[in-house]
């Protein structure tokens, strides 16, 4: 996945993986012990290191999240001391009923997961016709404007009017779900194109000067409503994903972008736009049993 430049290149990451992976493990688990400023910055001191290794080291595509993109995004804030987040680590009942939900979790094996946005109009075409476009071969059409390397607005001008969900189309993702003894769901709410499928308050999703707008439900509707509506009618215990990577928004990580932010970007702009999105995710939509943020990966 990563192209290193020659064999010394190769023996310095396994130094690396050798050195700095026993290292960190130690700091995370010195911090699950006593969970004190000082471990968290000595957590910050380590992954500074990993990030600035990597820079040094390892030369990366572009097309993909190359190591050293993510670590230059977790040394750049997600592990930082954050006093609004410090509370929060060890919260009243985390604890207490962890193994309940592991073991939920564990007894439950099957479920759905549903990627869907408007990549899922193109078809792993682009442009997006099967009678035009060129057919991208790999497995997953999510990562269709990556594969591409289409801009924006052409993404989202293309797909845009090819994305029609059904109505009741939801109902019917329940129905396949409980007919095959699944117990669980989870539905892409934002993919890494940027685009969400509930209907986000936050201004960039509502008027931005990039795509116009993230929210893309049709017309009256919210799709992550719907779907969470859908799956608890039949006992479908309802989950969210939703990605950390963002391909359109101009303050975000560049992570497996092939695009540029804004010249004098802050990505603390971004981090405020993820916390708005998740806030609404965990309050609007009723109870939800599985979460995925993710960083990289599909």
């Amino acid at each position: 996945m990563y192209r290193l430049k020659n064999k010394s290149d190769f023996y310095t990451l396994c130094l690396f993986l050798m050195i700095f992976i026993p290292s960190i493990l130690v700091c995370f688990t010195t911090v699950y012990k006593n969970q004190n400023e000082n471990n968290f910055s000595h957590i910050q001191y380590v992954l500074k290191s990993m990030h600035d290794f990597c820079r040094v080291n390892i030369d990366y595509s572009p097309k993909i999240a190359g190591f050293p993109n993510i670590m230059a995004m977790i040394s750049s804030g997600y592990l930082v001391k954050d006093s609004e987040l410090l509370p929060y680590a060890g919260a009243s009942g985390w604890e207490e009923d962890k193994q309940k939900r592991l073991e939920w979790f564990k007894n439950a094996k099957f479920g759905m997961f549903i990627h869907f946005g408007l990549y899922s109009s193109a078809g792993g075409y682009w442009p997006p016709n099967p009678q035009t476009g060129k057919r991208y071969s790999q497995d997953y059409a999510e990562w269709i404007r990556n594969w591409a390397n289409v801009p924006e607005p052409e993404y989202g001008d293309l797909t845009r009017p090819l994305f029609l969900p059904e109505k009741r189309c939801t109902e019917h993702w329940a129905k396949v779900a409980q007919e095959a003894g699944m117990k669980y769901a989870v539905l892409t709410t934002k993919h890494h194109d940027g685009y969400t499928l509930f209907n986000s308050k936050t201004s960039y999703s509502i008027d931005n000067p990039i795509t116009g707008s993230t929210n893309i439900s049709p017309k009256g509707r919210d799709l992550v409503e719907e779907y969470a509506h859908s799956m608890r009618n039949v006992g479908i215990k309802v989950g969210f994903y939703y990605s950390l990577i963002d391909w359109q928004h101009p303050d975000a990580y560049k992570l497996s972008r092939r695009w540029p932010l804004k010249k004098f970007y802050n990505h603390s702009n971004y981090l405020d736009y993820i916390y708005a999105h998740l806030n609404q995710l965990f309050t609007d939509y009723g109870k939800y049993r599985c979460f995925m943020g993710r960083l990289f990966g599909f």
